[in-house]
Formats: C-alpha cells, structure tokens, sequence
C-alpha cells in the first residue's frame, strides 16, 4: 500500500525559503508575460507601420492627390514618410540627395538612362518617381518632397529631367528671400521646370507657354499627374512679340516632318499666315487673358525667339518683375546676349539689378530685395557641383 505523505514546513527558514521559491516562480511567469506582450506589441506597431507605408506608397505612386485642396501641403505632409525621401539639406547650399524609382522599385541614376535608351523614340512613356527634391512648405520653410514624372523614351525628357532635377539647374531658386505668387513659365516644354516651381513655391500660380503639340500634351500630362491643374495653367502657345500666327521649325523643317529626339528638344517658331498654326502672344496680352495683374518671376527658353521679343516687342511687363531668368541661343541667333543684357541695362522700366548672373545655362536678373543682403550666401549648382555666384563683389551693379 503506498503511503501518501505530507510535508508541514514549521521552521522559518523553510517558510522563508518556499516563500523565495514561489516569488521566483512568479517574477518567471511576470517576465515571461512581459517578454510575449512586448513581442505582441512589437507586431502591432510593425503591422500599423506597414499599413501607413502603404498609404505613403499610394500617395506617391498611384493617383494624384485630388482630395486633398492643398496638393502640394499634401505631398510635403506625407512624402517623406516613404523610405525613399531623404532629403539632406545642409548650411546654405542646399544640397540634396535625389532618389529614383520605377514602377515603386528604387532604382540608380544609370539605371535610369538604360531604361530611357532600350525603350527607344515613340515607345509609351514610363513613370520616374523623383524623392528627396528641395522644397517649401505653406509658411515658406524649408523641406523635401516627392513627385512622379512621365518620361517619353528616345526624346529629350531625360535630359530636361536631369538638368531640372539632378543638376539643380534652378538652384537660384533655393535661396530666395520671398515667395513669387505669379510665375510665367515661357518654354515649359514637358513641364518638368513649372511643377519643380510650383513645388518650392506652394502659393504661387503658374502659366506655363509651350507652342509644340507632342511638348505641350506631355506638359498636360504632367501637370494632371503632380495633381497640380489648379495652380498650373498649361496654354498651347508660344511667346512672341506681337499676337500672330507662328509655324515651329527645327532646322528650317517644318516640326510635322521631324521624328527625331532633336525635335523635342528645340523647337524654334517664325511668324506664318497660317490661320491654323500655333499661336504666338506678348506678355502683355498672355497678362490679360490670364486675368493676372503682373508676373514677380518670368522665366524664359524659347530657343532664339528671345530676339524679337526683347528686340523688337515692348517691355511694360519688366515694371514688375523681381525675378528674371532667361536661357539665351546666340547660336540660333548671334548676339543675342548681349544684345538683351544691354536692353535691359538701358531701361528704366523695372527695379532689376542691371548686371546679370550666369548660372548654368539662364541669366539671372533680380531685384535687391529678393536676395538677403549678404548675397555671398547664395550659391548656384552647375553639373552637380556648388558654384558661389552671389557675391558681395555685385553690390551696386
């Protein structure tokens, strides 16, 4: 017969010790509790990251912010969640690290141009998400942000692209001491320049001109794409000195006929009697039928027709402009460079210093006020690299 027996515990040290023994055992099950809540914590917070990661991913990569009423605070506002956007600015250079990615997968520079050349002219574009921009938010400071482009294979989206976005070759912009609330665009091309505006200046409004059929429907694109419709105006005409009728040439051959990359590139228009051809404005006129009183910031890439609209069109629009930035073609017109630095230096109808900077491939003119007054903080970017431009040398031209 077996004998159960039991066990009394009389004595202090043996209470004291079962006492230990069954407070270690409980500190056991605690920790162990603690450890398993942590874990189950620990796949919450990864499940909820996950899932606003995929918000972000939708925001950047699928459909245009239209809900939002501020796309641009929009995309400042989520962005630089998605593990893309490292955006480094660093003192007063504004340098940035520019990430690329393809159909959401991050890709290289090289990468890139790859793509860009085995798709080949006329194959359909592909989207090229850009991260880690320079850009402004509503009260005007400083941050970084995201956008997605439509790049046409085989033209010279990628070269616009690169000199826009990864050059910095409107790093001028960076530093401004004010915000331009009215922007003209003049030779938007794809509309890589007038979304890049419209992302470091969230207030303004943009009219953004490009004469070229294929250009000005890839500037459409774009603009629909960046969800930035109601602060960009696209019109499908080209900057000249007078309204008139005007035909788009690339090397004396009518456009029509080119099917080369070149002829996406640079696009030049002459006056025509063609009742059907593009249409050609002064600023002026493109003033009011905008319904805009003046323009602060006027940029301007027309491909040699800067020669007849400072040559030969009135410059009333100057008397308001702060900011003025023209790319010149003295090899489609000699001289012409000179010829508009010394037109604008001789008038008197516009508060722009009379000495222009060159930075990467513009002139720039602007008003005292729109640098601080210690301008040798300024810096322009040509070809990646820092280029001080602003200097207190320029003081009083």
């Amino acid at each position: 017969m077996t004998q159960t027996s039991f066990y009394i515990i009389s004595d202090t040290y043996s209470s004291n010790t079962a006492l230990m023994a069954q407070k270690d055992v409980c500190r056991t099950k605690n920790r162990r509790k603690s450890i398993v809540f942590l874990g189950i914590s620990i796949v919450i917070c990864c499940i909820i990251f996950a899932k606003k990661s995929e918000k972000s991913d939708e925001l950047i990569h699928s459909s245009p912010l239209r809900h939002e009423r501020d796309p641009i605070h929009a995309i400042l506002k989520n962005s630089c969640s998605h593990f893309f956007c490292r955006c480094m600015i660093t003192g007063s250079s504004k340098k940035t690290r520019i990430e690329y990615d393809i159909s959401s997968k991050p890709v290289r520079w090289e990468e890139v141009l790859t793509l860009n050349e085995k798709l080949g002219f006329g194959k359909p574009s592909f989207e090229l998400g850009v991260h880690g921009l320079p850009c402004r938010n509503i009260d005007g400071s400083i941050s970084c942000c995201s956008t997605r482009l439509l790049i046409r294979p085989g033209t010279s989206d990628i070269k616009v692209f690169k000199h826009i976005f990864k050059d910095g070759e409107y790093s001028f912009l960076y530093d401004l001491k004010y915000q331009p609330r009215m922007i003209l665009d003049a030779g938007a091309n794809c509309g890589f320049a007038s979304i890049l505006f419209a992302l470091l200046f969230p207030k303004a409004k943009i009219v953004a001109l490009e004469p070229s059929p294929d250009n000005f429907q890839a500037l459409i694109q774009n603009v629909d794409m960046a969800s930035l419709n109601s602060r960009i105006e696209a019109k499908k005409i080209g900057l000249w000195y007078r309204t008139s009728y005007l035909s788009l040439q690339m090397k004396g051959k009518d456009i029509k006929d080119m099917k080369q990359e070149s002829a996406k590139w640079s696009v030049r228009v002459s006056e025509t009697r063609d009742k059907t051809a593009t249409v050609g404005m002064s600023i002026d006129r493109i003033k009011v039928d905008s319904a805009y009183n003046e323009f602060d910031y006027v940029k301007i890439d027309i491909e040699g027709a800067e020669n007849e609209v400072f040559g030969r069109g009135k410059l009333n629009w100057l008397s308001h402009v702060r900011l003025l930035s023209i790319e010149m073609h003295d090899k489609h017109v000699a001289g012409v460079t000179q010829m508009i630095i010394n037109i604008i230096a001789k008038s008197l109808l516009h508060n722009l210093r009379t000495r222009p900077i060159p930075c990467a491939e513009y002139y720039v003119w602007f008003s005292p006020d729109v640098y601080d007054s210690e301008l040798g903080s300024n810096t322009c970017f040509v070809n990646g690299t820092t280029r001080a431009v602003l200097n207190s040398k320029l003081k009083g031209h």
